[in-house]
């Protein structure tokens, strides 16, 4: 198989399980507040990158009126913030069946199974919304759609090192966090300037690489 199809075959198997979370977490709201996010994240889940998302269009998808929106929430920046937590939580549950699931063999798949998910995930955020919101509601501040990451990371060093404990082999927690923080943050970036994005397949060995940096090897 060429390195073309086995990008491809790994970029459509970490979208549908993606998706499948997604899914679940729509079927999961309650109140209203709860529907009109997951009407965001269920638009998410279908991947239109140049979709232009209107209090408007989620409203119709909801079923809810301008009112109900307004009770929640002052306006369109709000309301996507308060949708973060929701679709983070998604992300994080997905992430945790990811590793729970895997039967690779040594930590190079370990972490080609975590980019493949971060990058599926990434390309769901629709670019003028994370400009829209970084860069105009946020002013920059990066750090506030960033409050995942100890989750995140918590993730990936327990599960890292469920899998290659007995190998001698741990995740250095602290560098583990700096290398996703740098990684979220490149995300965000590649979503507001295109011009920054990378082929995947040499991003996916890159994050490998920098995901590296972070094992411990005790047996040495």
């Amino acid at each position: 198989m060429s390195n073309d199809s086995i990008q491809i075959n790994e970029q459509l198997k970490a979208d549908e399980r993606l998706k499948k979370v997604l899914s679940d977490t729509v079927d999961h709201s309650h109140t209203p507040a709860d529907h009109m996010r997951a009407a965001l994240i269920y638009s998410l889940s279908e991947g239109k990158d140049d979709e232009r998302y209107t209090i408007r269009a989620i409203l119709k998808r909801a079923g809810y009126g301008f009112s109900t929106f307004y009770k929640n929430w002052r306006s369109m920046p709000d309301f996507l913030l308060s949708s973060y937590k929701l679709g983070s939580n998604s992300f994080l549950r997905g992430l945790a069946l990811e590793i729970d699931n895997f039967r690779g063999e040594n930590p190079v798949q370990f972490f080609e199974m975590l980019a493949w998910y971060s990058l599926a995930m990434n390309m769901k955020l629709p670019r003028h919304l994370v400009s829209s919101i970084i860069l105009t509601h946020l002013e920059g501040r990066f750090s506030r759609v960033m409050t995942h990451v100890p989750s995140q990371v918590d993730l990936i060093c327990d599960g890292f090192n469920r899998n290659f404990v007995e190998h001698g082999l741990r995740m250095d927690r602290e560098k583990c966090n700096g290398v996703v923080n740098v990684l979220a943050v490149y995300f965000y970036a590649t979503r507001i300037d295109q011009d920054l994005a990378q082929n995947q397949s040499e991003l996916v060995s890159l994050m490998v690489e920098l995901m590296s940096t972070c094992v411990i090897d005790d047996l040495r």
